[in-house]
């Protein structure tokens, strides 16, 4: 069964806005329309194997899964490529109208409920993948988008704990060296939501519980700021981690930094006072805090690098 997406050709200045126009006409009566190979991006993540003992299998949420003794890289390929795009508008929420290469307009899905604040303006350079699933209504994600500064932001936020889980997989991730196994899409006892990762090893053999947050905003200066829009969820994580810390356990939030442009993150105290004061509180009961940071090219992405978490003075 082939997919027929909801599609429709259209002429540049009945459509799109200026800055989009000089983009996209350009892209199309170049040579660059055929992109070349290193300038590709990728449409759909292969599938990764993880080695259980001595057999292959893709990795259920529920298993617990040790690194293959021969280290391999952590990054996340696509595979096939990205087919790139202008960004035309995003709305409700999960919808974004673009225009191909070829000039006509797609409605594609947004995989991100955040506000997006930096992240769709109209006009901008984006690359999206195509999913194979007949069932979807919108069978294209919007996955990356380009800044004016040059920078690339994956806005796709699913990818945050699909690149930690490679890391940790491959036992490249920044210190993360000593996680001997880890379980994803931990439920805990009378708790409303599920943890991202609970990881075996370290500290003695203990258990370490994980909650992965994806960040996208990037203010002045280069410092990233978390949430984007207010987030009850976001809030509730940081209180089931409190809770967990003051139980005697080990728990930690990360920060996956999917703004190459960001140098350091922090609470967005303006956005989400509420979050804020929950971070403040679980780190007072001894939730650690890290902040990792995607590196993000045309053909793959891996989480590379630390950079700071900043937790400013409660306002008074």
């Amino acid at each position: 069964m082939r997919h027929v997406s909801a599609t429709r050709t259209v002429a540049f200045s009945a459509t799109l806005p200026a800055p989009a126009q000089a983009v996209l006409a350009a892209c199309r009566h170049s040579a660059s329309l055929r992109r070349p190979k290193s300038d590709r991006l990728p449409g759909k993540f292969k599938v990764r194997h993880y080695t259980v003992g001595s057999v292959e299998k893709h990795a259920p949420r529920s298993l617990h899964i040790w690194p293959s003794p021969c280290r391999r890289d952590a990054n996340l390929r696509y595979d096939p490529p990205l087919e790139a795009g202008i960004l035309i508008r995003r709305y409700k929420r999960f919808l974004a109208d673009i225009a191909d290469r070829t000039g006509t307009l797609r409605t594609i899905h947004c995989a991100n409920t955040g506000a997006m604040t930096g992240c769709a303006e109209p006009g901008s350079r984006i690359w999206y993948s195509t999913s194979d699933n007949p069932r979807r209504k919108y069978p294209h994600t919007l996955e990356l988008v380009g800044t004016d500064e040059g920078d690339l932001i994956c806005v796709n936020t699913q990818r945050a704990n699909r690149l930690f889980a490679e890391g940790l997989a491959s036992g490249t991730l920044p210190g993360f060296s000593d996680c001997s196994s880890f379980q994803r899409e931990v439920r805990l006892p009378g708790a409303r939501d599920r943890l991202d990762f609970v990881m075996g090893g370290g500290d003695g053999g203990r258990d370490l519980y994980v909650e992965v947050k994806s960040v996208t905003l990037k203010l002045a200066g280069g410092d990233g700021a978390f949430p984007d829009a207010v987030s009850e969820r976001a809030t509730r994580h940081a209180n089931a981690l409190a809770a967990l810390a003051a139980a005697g356990e080990r728990a930690m939030l990360v920060f996956c930094v999917l703004h190459t442009g960001i140098r350091s993150v922090r609470p967005a105290e303006e956005i989400d006072s509420a979050y804020a004061a929950a971070l403040r509180r679980a780190l007072s009961l001894g939730v650690a805090a890290r902040a990792l940071r995607a590196r993000i090219s045309t053909e793959e992405m891996a989480l590379q690098d630390e950079v700071p978490v900043i937790l400013p003075d409660a306002p008074q």
